[in-house]
């Protein structure tokens, strides 16, 4: 995910500067909320600012466990049945399979689309055997690419018929 990241990232500011109400958390083996920090109005100083508080990257992800406190700290405040979830993650998820089925199963009790761009969908060959992805899928509305700026560009349509 680091080889992404940076990109991701600039794609989810851009994001938040045209639609105000994208709340954005960032996630590997730590939750944490960068809402405030992409109000910044220069990309370069969010990107900046993020890089003093995201101290969890490349530590290995945890994606159950980061979005059951998701659920438990944000989800019900968030989450009105009207929104869209999209999670952007290769899914290689080091913790237990049945807490990231477990956490999805809420969130999804709790959004009208849950989306998952996953960058490494787009690589030749790819397949969703991870245990991860294994566990997520069932729970997914969409289940897309995010490697490049292309796959990004389809996500204005999912956006638009959710």
């Amino acid at each position: 995910m680091d080889k992404y990241s940076f990109y991701l990232l600039r794609f989810i500011w851009t994001l938040r500067n045209h639609f105000k109400q994208i709340e954005a958390f960032t996630f590997s083996t730590q939750l944490l909320r960068i809402t405030p920090i992409l109000h910044e109005k220069d990309l370069d100083q969010s990107l900046q600012n993020l890089s003093f508080v995201a101290k969890h990257w490349s530590g290995g992800t945890r994606i159950g466990d980061c979005l059951r406190r998701f659920n438990q700290n944000y989800g019900k405040k968030i989450l009105s049945g009207r929104s869209m979830t999209i999670i952007l993650s290769d899914g290689l998820d080091t913790g237990d399979p049945e807490v990231l089925n477990e956490a999805l199963q809420k969130i999804r009790g709790r959004t009208k689309t849950l989306v998952w761009l996953n960058p490494l969908k787009g690589m030749e060959g790819y397949e969703p055997i991870q245990k991860g992805m294994k566990a997520a899928l069932p729970n997914l509305d969409i289940f897309q690419s995010a490697h490049n700026l292309n796959s990004l560009l389809k996500l204005e349509k999912i956006i638009a018929h959710a």
